[in-house]
């Protein structure tokens, strides 16, 4: 049986007439998802992080639906200044963060002589490995999901730092397909306005997002951004349109999570679970 559809926004039961968004409860502690608290979460071995599918929605959100959970909360403006104005709020995703990188094969460390943090390969990589750096599979979906999130909610440099140590893997192992590889490069790099499964940016990406980006650049309203987003969209709409829709309908897994799976031995690729 399903479970019912989740707002974005739930009541505090101390604070009756206060509205605080889902994310940010889940993450001081304050909803449980399917009876399962975030430390929970975090103690989770091997086999459920691999083969549950209902979690990595919740400790890595999106602005964009989810396709494969489309009930999972979003990043609105509310949770995006939550978690950017909040260290603590900052420092539990630090630690999701960590319960998957663990998973992957590797751990977050500081250096001994700058302080500054790093990614290295934990002593069980080899057996870690085996979850992902294959041709292509569900997990590179989670890693697109992970890289984004990280951005968005305040955490750069750790996403900078898994992007890093992604890219040796890939050109170690010669094994990760270069699509997964590109919308890896696309979630750690691109604008947050722009999501990875997008082609051109549509001018329809949450508010606070252009803002954000503008402020980068002097433009304190995303203005600029927007507008050079839009005629770029319609350019490359009138050069090719029906290029654009099939582009953006086959292109949605690694950012919204549209995967769907498939049996064994089938030959559709990316298609082990949906994320």
């Amino acid at each position: 049986m399903s479970s019912p559809p989740i707002s974005n926004h739930a009541t505090l039961s101390t604070s009756p007439n206060r509205t605080t968004p889902l994310i940010v409860r889940f993450y001081q502690g304050d909803y449980s998802l399917r009876g399962q608290k975030l430390e929970q979460i975090w103690s989770y071995g091997e086999d459920a992080l691999e083969y549950r599918h209902d979690y990595i929605q919740y400790l890595f959100p999106l602005p964009e639906r989810s396709f494969a959970n489309p009930d999972a909360p979003l990043i609105d403006r509310t949770t995006f200044e939550a978690f950017r104005s909040d260290e603590t709020l900052r420092e539990q995703l630090r630690k999701s963060f960590k319960t998957m990188l663990y998973f992957y094969g590797f751990e977050l460390t500081t250096d001994a002589k700058t302080g500054d943090l790093q990614i290295a390969r934990h002593k069980n990589w080899t057996r870690s490995m085996k979850n992902w750096v294959v041709p292509m599979d569900h997990n590179h979906l989670r890693i697109s999901r992970m890289l984004r999130s990280l951005r968005v909610l305040g955490l750069e440099s750790e996403s900078r730092l898994l992007h890093k140590a992604l890219r040796d893997v890939c050109a170690e192992s010669k094994t990760i397909s270069k699509r997964s590889a590109m919308y890896w490069d696309r979630s750690a790099l691109r604008p947050l306005y722009l999501a990875p499964q997008d082609e051109v940016d549509t001018g329809k990406a949450p508010g606070f997002l252009y803002e954000f980006e503008g402020v980068r650049t002097g433009d304190t309203k995303g203005k600029g951004a927007l507008e050079k987003g839009k005629k770029k969209f319609e350019g490359k709409k009138e050069e090719d349109g029906n290029k654009v829709k099939e582009t953006k309908t086959n292109d949605m897994d690694h950012g919204a999570d549209s995967e769907k799976s498939a049996g064994p031995g089938s030959a559709i690729e990316n298609r082990k679970s949906p994320e």
